[in-house]
């Protein structure tokens, strides 16, 4: 079946050096690393939080990288240079460099204690550390979330022109993959799902990426109300112009990161009616009412 939007031209594939991201199952799940995936993800069962530890939870391409620059405003006051990858270490990612490994847990676990620890992770609420899982210490956690349609676009997108996935699946492979479970990180239900029972405690702040989108400045005075850090409205103001879609493309393709001018492609609600077949769409919908009836959870599609 034919997608219904001609496929972008394909990026060139840069970073050539680093050896691609390897794909493996573990407890059900589909995964990827470059280096080691089995210690890194049993790593996770006694990973330590500490107090004051900032963590974004995100099914990928839900809105990381903005929450990523978000937190970087509020917190240091200014934007991310383009060319830095270290600020919020991804908690499970693992890569090869040309100076060794770089491993996000081992990069956490030896940070200062001087300062809050920032970091990410994509994996579902059952993978996490316990910590993180149902926290018992001063963590705050972030969780973003975005409609269903709009991820798998732009995660199909992202693994086409991400030059460590090194993907050749058409979207009807990928809408497949997606709609059964197994793309990268697993089922999209099971992660938002399993993330959203922790809604009633206050250690989290659920957002959405819509209304991030609708209103980024409303976002932004949220996050740091979270965080407890006190911001004037010039700065709220500043933090929002500096993460506005634009300005956060025109900062990553500036970048020699090889993934990141990569990051941001439309940022758009609704463009999933590029990609999904009306077939497509009426299947996909079926399963979105059956797996979010009775959950309290709904997002917007356009």
């Amino acid at each position: 079946m034919a997608s219904q939007e001609t496929p972008e031209p394909e990026s060139p594939k840069l970073g050539a050096a680093m050896p691609p991201l390897r794909r493996y199952e573990y407890k059900g799940v589909t995964l990827e690393s470059a280096t080691n995936p089995i210690e890194n993800i049993r790593a996770m069962e006694t990973f330590a939080m500490r107090d004051g530890d900032i963590v974004i939870v995100a099914y990928p391409k839900a809105g990381t990288h903005l929450l990523y620059e978000i937190l970087y405003g509020i917190l240091h006051g200014t934007t991310r240079p383009p060319n830095e990858r270290g600020f919020a270490a991804g908690l499970e990612f693992s890569f090869q460099t040309p100076t060794g490994r770089d491993v996000g847990h081992v990069r956490l676990t030896s940070a200062p204690t001087s300062s809050p620890r920032t970091m990410s992770t994509h994996l579902q609420r059952r993978m996490a550390p316990p910590g993180l899982a149902q926290p018992d210490k001063d963590v705050r956690v972030i969780v973003v979330m975005r409609n269903p349609k709009d991820v798998a676009v732009s995660y199909y997108n992202f693994e086409r022109h991400n030059p460590f996935s090194q993907s050749q699946d058409s979207w009807d492979d990928f809408y497949r993959q997606f709609l059964d479970g197994k793309a990268v990180y697993g089922p999209y239900y099971d992660h938002v799902l399993g993330w959203w029972q922790m809604r009633d405690d206050p250690h989290f702040l659920f957002l959405k990426y819509e209304d991030m989108n609708r209103d980024l400045t409303s976002a932004v005075r949220t996050i740091a109300s979270f965080l407890q850090k006190n911001l004037s409205d010039d700065a709220v103001e500043a933090v929002a112009e500096a993460c506005s879609f634009q300005t956060m493309k025109e900062r990553f393709s500036q970048s020699s990161i090889p993934y990141y001018p990569h990051l941001t492609r439309k940022g758009k609600i609704g463009d999933w009616k590029n990609y999904f077949t009306p077939e497509q769409s009426r299947e996909f919908d079926s399963e979105y009412e059956d797996k979010m009836a009775d959950t309290g959870l709904s997002f917007d599609f356009e």
